[in-house]
């Protein structure tokens, strides 16, 4: 018997799933696209404020600054370790969480996600990672430079540090982006087949074998190629449209806030005009807070109905509906 897929009038009556999509974004890198709006490019004078005088010296960074670094490094690579395995439960939530919208049983093992399913699913995320990877490593060199010169000489302080870093080290994000694409395709197609099998929707694949393991991956990707292209493309422009409008909510309200916190009211100034000047800071945090709830809503709806899309692209015609 056909089991219906999940679509987008069910994504959509299912404010939870925004919820887990948010959750899916954010861990998945997505909190760099919130913070990045309200971040500023720090001077050298308060860099060594904060790092500490000894920020460069003969021959180059100094070797504190060089161990800080490192540990940066270190607490970065948990954070990625921790955001990938978090983005896989929420994989698994999507998935699950999709199909009990359209009308499907959750299986156990949705709601209990066992080692071996997060395991396998981080596995096969680091494997369609590696396109990405190799083009992230010029990228960031080149991003670096760019930053490294705004906090030497700013070139335009009127424009957004993120604009100026991507305009700076132009082409390498948009190989980043094709790159990404690429990775994104390949674990939506072989993950959601994956999560299919062992959530007991598809028939169970042959014994995990290598040469088996490597044989069902690949006919996962090029059965309906067309279908399951088109879709990874049409969501991943979709996820970009709605991160830039999110961003540009983030920017817009932060931009406003910060008007207002560096309008302090004026030497002398009457307890009228003091009320009037921490009023306007009041509101424009409330518009702030608005416009940052706005742009999360926006952004896990979206992640939500990407994941959705996904499914219906991968499954279809497999005895789901």
């Amino acid at each position: 018997m056909a089991l219906p897929i999940p679509t987008a009038v069910a994504v959509g009556r299912t404010p939870a799933l925004w919820s887990v999509g948010l959750v899916g974004f954010l861990a998945r890198g997505g909190v760099v696209v919130v913070l990045l709006p309200m971040l500023a490019v720090p001077s050298p004078v308060s860099l060594s404020v904060l790092i500490g005088p000894d920020l460069v010296d003969a021959n180059g960074l100094s070797a504190r600054v060089a161990a800080l670094l490192v540990l940066a490094g270190g607490l970065a690579a948990l954070a990625v370790a921790g955001g990938l395995v978090l983005a896989a439960l929420a994989d698994v939530a999507a998935f699950a969480g999709g199909l009990s919208a359209a009308g499907v049983a959750t299986p156990s093992l949705a709601t209990r996600p066992t080692v071996r399913l997060v395991a396998e699913l981080l596995a096969l995320q680091l494997v369609a990672a590696v396109p990405l990877l190799v083009a992230l490593v010029p990228t960031v060199t080149a991003m670096a430079g760019v930053v490294r010169q705004e906090i030497l000489l700013p070139s335009d302080q009127t424009v957004p540090l993120w604009w100026r870093v991507i305009e700076g080290s132009w082409p390498w994000p948009a190989v980043v982006g094709a790159t990404a694409l690429l990775s994104t395709h390949i674990y939506s197609v072989v993950g959601r087949e994956l999560l299919a099998r062992r959530m007991g929707l598809l028939p169970p694949a042959a014994p995990p074998s290598g040469k088996r393991r490597a044989l069902t991956i690949a006919v996962a990707l090029v059965r309906r190629p067309g279908r399951t292209l088109s879709a990874s493309v049409a969501t991943w422009v979709l996820g970009l449209l709605a991160t830039v409008l999110a961003a540009a909510l983030i920017d817009a309200g932060w931009a406003l806030a910060q008007m207002a916190y560096l309008s302090p009211p004026p030497a002398g100034a009457s307890l009228p005009q003091a009320a009037a000047v921490w009023a306007t800071a009041a509101a424009a945090t409330v518009v702030l807070v608005g416009l940052l709830a706005t742009a999360l809503v926006l952004l896990g709806a979206t992640a939500a109905l990407r994941s959705a899309l996904l499914t219906r692209a991968a499954l279809a015609g497999r005895g789901l509906t």
